[in-house]
């Protein structure tokens, strides 16, 4: 006989003023996002941290470079700066290989040597680079300096007493001067 009226049709879903529709469904996805790069950062860190921080079981630095290494070193390197360089010494100490400058004088220091047979010059350079740039010249501190033969990670001890020494990796000693 009479038929019900039909029901009336679903509200459309409420918007807030400036918020498109979905918006929390995105901030989540966002806030996800963020978190596993953050974790994957720490991760990297961590990683990096136990390579760099185990000096006992870190490989020997070659001592020679292929050609091929050696043109790849000489090729990435900054050009050579031309302003005179401010030492803190004239030389090496006595049975070190003094290297030829990859960088300019970098602060203080304008050139490095290697002190064992373990240290290769690409990595001396290396040293010199990351001790002059990382704090006031003169002072001793840990660096962590890469190896462009073996593509590692050392920390150096670097010492002060004329000339700065590193020691670090597997035998490796470094003077800055």
């Amino acid at each position: 006989m009479f038929d019900a009226p039909p029901p009336p049709p679903p509200e459309p879903p409420r918007r807030v003023r400036g918020v498109p529709q979905g918006g929390a469904r995105a901030g989540l996805a966002v806030l996800v996002v963020v978190v596993v790069i953050v974790a994957l950062g720490a991760l990297g860190w961590g990683v990096r941290s136990m390579l760099t921080g185990d000096a006992e079981n870190v490989p020997p630095i070659a001592t020679e470079a292929s050609a091929e290494q050696a043109e790849q070193y000489s090729v990435s390197a900054p050009r050579r700066s031309t302003a005179a360089p401010t030492t803190t010494a004239a030389r090496p100490p006595a049975g070190a290989t003094p290297c030829p400058p990859v960088y300019g004088a970098v602060g203080a220091y304008a050139s490095s040597a290697a002190g064992t047979n373990f240290t290769s010059c690409p990595f001396a350079e290396e040293v010199r680079l990351a001790y002059a740039g990382s704090g006031a010249p003169g002072q001793p501190r840990r660096v962590d300096a890469w190896s462009p033969i073996t593509r590692q990670w050392y920390p150096m001890d670097c010492t002060v007493d004329g000339v700065v020494t590193c020691r670090g990796g597997n035998d490796a000693v470094v003077h800055v001067y």
